[in-house]
């Protein structure tokens, strides 16, 4: 975060249910925001998913999860 303006960085995992063991797909978004007054406002979101070549990195994921 500077003055106005955050970069996040989050995990994602998508599931045709929410009790379904194994994720289709999981990756991680990149989201601009800009503070306007009291609030934030969503500028950008990114995504791009893992690959077998590409995993998430360890700290990008919640602790627990590989």
């Amino acid at each position: 975060m500077f003055g106005n303006i955050a970069h996040v960085f989050s995990t994602f995992d998508a599931r045709y249910k929410a009790d379904d063991p194994t994720p289709l797909a999981r990756g991680i978004n990149s989201i601009q925001l800009l503070k306007n007054g009291d609030r934030w406002l969503v500028i950008s979101l990114l995504w791009d998913e893992e690959r077998s070549d590409r995993p998430i990195p360890a700290e990008y994921l919640p602790e627990g999860i590989a």
